[in-house]
């Protein structure tokens, strides 16, 4: 672009694909070598950033330059997730002083289309209430749950912007009514594996799932729900979840773009197998120990042991205290304790005391 040494360059951006031209209004900040385009309603559409890459004289002493601009032209961040339908702008490059002919670009804008949707559970480590909210920990991905228990979901779309208007997310294949029920809830900021209950995040109920209309970016690509199983399912379960996505056509309805299905077994939890030194019962005097061995399913864990009828009988963890899977039985974990009886240890009446694992 030839112009005068004190001219300069911008660009003028307009909406041509709908059936009225529509210039974007111009904004940019004092000191900022970036403009922010957006339409008549406000909404940022736009963001360029010009850069003066060379000037010099074209001759000397002419008083003519030789100027040349770069434009980078990015969507803007709150704009990614509302292109709905691919849209085509013409953008004039002009000189202030119009001494310079304007030059003109087309810019096209495709919407994002779903290509993945990724379904996974995770199983609950801990809940803490505080302040009216509860807190959960999670710990790895889990396709076996127990009635009565609870796990959180995540439900991610990709890529990060693709477009939607709604999701229905239902669970089938329980024969009875809300087999599970949800609660919206949020990562804690700058902690990877907790989440907490929240109303930034609303759900509409309907009957064995919910509808989500996402409100903003974070939430609409990956959305986390506490998900409760009912008491009530029956054992050996499979339950089917299902994310269906949405869009809105010219004529008002909603049509589907894309659905992922993700499987759940519901299994009742078996109990807990409690060795004494390789056997249900055993002698143990006072100042003695033994070992204790308990066996449990490969989907569950031991949170406690409880020494009942006795008095000065303890234990403590041998090995790892997540229990190590049973080489003989590859879908057991067995947790290892040791347990040990003061001299001035007593038990009940009949000498008994008991170890029961929860």
């Amino acid at each position: 672009m030839t112009t005068d040494s004190e001219d300069d360059a911008s660009a003028q951006i307009a909406l041509v694909s709908g059936q009225v031209e529509t210039i974007l209004t111009a904004e940019t900040r004092e000191g900022s070598d970036t403009t922010t385009y957006s339409k008549p309603d406000g909404t940022a559409v736009l963001q360029v950033t010009r850069k003066v890459i060379s000037s010099e004289d074209s001759a000397s002493n002419s008083g003519v330059y030789q100027k040349e601009f770069s434009f980078r032209f990015e969507v803007a961040e709150s704009y990614r997730s509302k292109l709905s339908a691919d849209e085509e702008y013409a953008i004039k490059f002009l000189s202030n002083s119009f001494y310079a002919s304007e030059q003109t670009l087309t810019l096209k804008l495709s919407k994002q289309n779903i290509s993945k949707v990724d379904i996974t559970n995770y199983h609950i480590e801990n809940t803490s209430y505080n302040d009216g909210k509860s807190t959960y920990t999670i710990d790895g991905a889990t396709g076996v749950m127990a009635p009565g228990t609870s796990s959180i979901i995540q439900i991610s779309v990709n890529p990060q912007y693709a477009h939607y208007d709604f999701m229905e997310f239902t669970v089938s294949g329980a024969p009875i009514a809300d087999a599970v029920t949800f609660l919206p809830v949020e990562k804690l900021e700058g902690v990877s594996q907790k989440y907490t209950t929240t109303n930034s995040i609303s759900l509409e109920y309907m009957t064995n799932g919910f509808r989500f209309t996402p409100s903003n970016s974070d939430s609409k690509y990956n959305l986390h729900v506490v998900a409760v199983f009912n008491r009530a399912i029956p054992k050996d379960c499979t339950l089917t979840f299902t994310a269906t996505y949405k869009v809105y056509g010219q004529d008002g309805q909603p049509s589907e773009v894309t659905h992922a299905n993700s499987y759940i077994f519901v299994s009742h939890l078996a109990e807990p197998t409690v060795t004494v030194d390789g056997l249900t019962s055993a002698l143990l005097a006072k100042g003695g120990s033994a070992k204790i061995k308990v066996a449990v399913n490969i989907d569950q864990e031991v949170q406690a042991i409880n020494i009942s009828g006795a008095t000065n009988v303890d234990y403590h963890v041998v090995g790892n205290p997540n229990g190590e899977i049973d080489p003989s039985s590859p879908n057991k974990r067995v947790y290892t304790y040791n347990l040990y009886a003061n001299i001035l240890a007593t038990a009940g009446e009949d000498n008994r005391f008991y170890v029961n694992a929860t």
